[in-house]
This record gives C-alpha cells, sequence and structure tokens, in this order.
C-alpha cells in the first residue's frame, strides 16, 4: 500500500512501484529503486520490466549503484550494500545511525553519504568500513551526492557546493 493508502496498481511489477525515495538508479539492463517503508528492488528494463530481485527495506533517501552492488541508507541511517546479481545483502554499517542521511553516491573506491551536520563520510564499497569522514561549513547535507571521475559533488543546504575526494 502507498503511503497515501492506495494499493499501487499497474501491468508489471515495475509499474506498481509505490512511493519510491530519491531517483531510480540504472545499470546494466537494471533499473533500481528505494521505497519509504516498503523495498530495495531491481527490475530487468530488457526483459519487459520483471521483477529481478527485491528486498524488504525502508529507504530514506535513494540510493547508487555502480558494477556490481545497490547501496542505500535506511530510515534510521543503516547503510546497505547490496549484489546487484540476486539481491544479496553484503553488507550493513550501522555507525552512521539517525545522521539523516542523503542518497549516496558510488565512486571508484568508495561509498559517499552526507549527513544532518554537514559531514560527507566515506564506506568502502567491498565491506562498508568507514574510510574517511570530511567536515563541509556545517549545513546539512539533503541533496543527494554526485559522483564525477574527480570526486563527489556536495551541497549544503546553504547552497555551497563542493568537490569532495579521499585521493585515488
Amino acid at each position: 500500500m502507498g503511503r497515501h493508502g492506495r494499493h499501487p496498481r499497474g501491468a508489471s511489477e515495475l509499474e506498481r512501484v509505490a512511493d519510491v525515495v530519491g531517483r531510480p538508479a540504472l545499470t546494466q539492463n537494471l533499473l533500481c529503486a528505494v521505497a519509504f517503508q516498503g523495498r530495495i528492488a531491481c527490475f530487468d528494463i530488457a526483459g519487459g520490466g520483471e521483477l529481478a530481485w527485491a528486498r524488504d527495506f525502508s529507504g530514506a533517501s535513494g540510493m547508487a549503484v555502480d558494477g556490481s552492488s545497490a547501496f542505500a541508507a535506511d530510515a534510521h541511517g543503516v547503510v546497505s550494500g547490496f549484489l546487484l546479481s540476486g539481491g544479496s545483502n553484503i553488507w550493513r554499517q550501522d555507525a552512521l545511525r539517525n545522521r539523516s542521511l542523503s542518497a549516496p553516491a558510488s565512486t571508484p573506491r568508495a561509498v559517499a553519504v552526507g549527513d544532518y551536520q554537514g559531514y560527507v563520510h566515506f564506506l568502502a564499497r567491498e565491506d562498508g568500513r568507514l574510510l574517511a569522514r570530511i567536515a563541509t561549513d556545517g549545513d546539512a547535507i539533503l541533496a543527494p551526492l554526485e559522483s564525477t571521475p574527480f570526486g563527489v559533488v556536495v551541497q549544503g543546504t546553504s547552497g555551497n557546493v563542493r568537490l569532495l575526494s579521499t585521493g585515488s
């Protein structure tokens, strides 16, 4: 059931997705999305939008994908990594609990998330361990982080934009 008490409708599983938070992510033949008080799921867009996999998960801000994994923070600030092939949960990081996390960004080395105090946390893509924590100007980071070849673009609530990197 959707946030507004309606049952999602549609001809395919993809059309019945409701309460998606953040921007859906596209990689290879998969379209992935995370829902508030619902699931994280990937759909086979080459196969007509059929469900490839889904896991119970209450997303808060969106998700990121790379060539092999999907990453999302739940409503409590626990960040998880999932294998794109089958959806197995490969790690959970709860050290950022209750920090009102932004949607993550996947870089070649790390997964980055921003928080309500203006910190950007970099987690290892393979196991979720904390790699670095970088302070910005103290403004909450609510906008999705954007991955670039040079680092992660971060925008605080005051509108300041920064490019952050933990190196190669």
